[in-house]
């Protein structure tokens, strides 16, 4: 993904030398899991599901079979994944959390306690991953090489920089009590576009949905105010419900294919 859909993505000279993607310095030397294991731990399912660990994406041509999840052995040190970790356990924490109160607008909800930064860094943490392995599950996701440098500087700097700075904004899906089973579901991260402006949609446990912005435009002034920082508080909007979705639509579509090749 680019700021013009006329760039072609470029391999990212700190790919070079086998250093680890983030400080640039030490060598790879774990298993660098793209979604956390602790993100994972919250949508394996119930005892009446398979069990299986399966990656599914609009832009995948089939479901891809991960039992242990996917994880990249080239990308990270044990330091920087350690410091990517403590951003994962903010966005464990989150995703939580049942506490939502209506916002009076009726359009969205808000949430308090929150580090508006930590999880902003963490969405951006994502989207990085995604976008430098290799792993075919994530070749959606393609950032460039100025949006990658630029999201690893703010990483290492610990900086989730001003509000238009790679906004994030937060969604929620919604299924009645009866049908909650139907949400341990997440799709992989996506590239798309939302009035010309390119972003990453970031599917978290308990149907959220993030959008991430990966350009150097800014969101229209109504939408920027609704992003991640802007404001001290907390807005999460109402998408509706889940299975009048095209993401159930999609999900749904993989799964009865899935069962049928088994």
């Amino acid at each position: 993904m680019s700021d013009s859909s006329q760039d072609v993505p470029t391999t990212s000279l700190t790919e070079k030398g086998g250093l680890c993607r983030l400080c640039l310095e030490n060598k790879p030397d774990m298993r660098a899991h793209i979604m956390a294991e602790g993100l994972m731990k919250l949508i394996h399912g119930q005892p009446e599901y398979d069990g299986r660990f399966i990656m599914v994406g609009p832009d995948l041509p089939r479901p891809i079979n991960r039992p242990t999840g996917s994880y990249d052995r080239t990308i990270l040190c044990r330091k920087c994944d350690n410091q990517l970790g403590s951003l994962d356990e903010v966005a464990i924490q989150f995703c939580k959390r049942t506490d939502l109160k209506p916002h009076p607008s009726g359009a969205a909800f808000t949430i308090t306690g929150v580090d508006a930064k930590k999880l902003k860094l963490f969405a951006l943490s994502y989207v990085w991953r995604a976008s430098i392995t290799n792993l075919d599950e994530y070749k959606g996701v393609s950032l460039g090489v100025h949006h990658e440098e630029m999201i690893r500087n703010m990483l290492i700097e610990n900086n989730s920089g001003g509000a238009d700075d790679y906004s994030v904004l937060i969604s929620k899906f919604k299924l009645p009590a009866d049908k909650e089973k139907w949400g341990m579901h997440v799709l992989n991260p996506v590239a798309n576009r939302m009035d010309g402006i390119n972003l990453v949609d970031v599917y978290l446990p308990n149907l959220y949905k993030l959008k991430v912005k990966v350009d150097r435009r800014p969101f229209t002034q109504g939408m920027g105010r609704m992003g991640l920082g802007a404001t001290d508080e907390i807005l999460v909007l109402d998408m509706g419900e889940y299975t009048a979705s095209q993401e159930f639509s999609i999900m749904h579509r993989a799964i009865m294919n899935t069962r049928s090749q088994s």
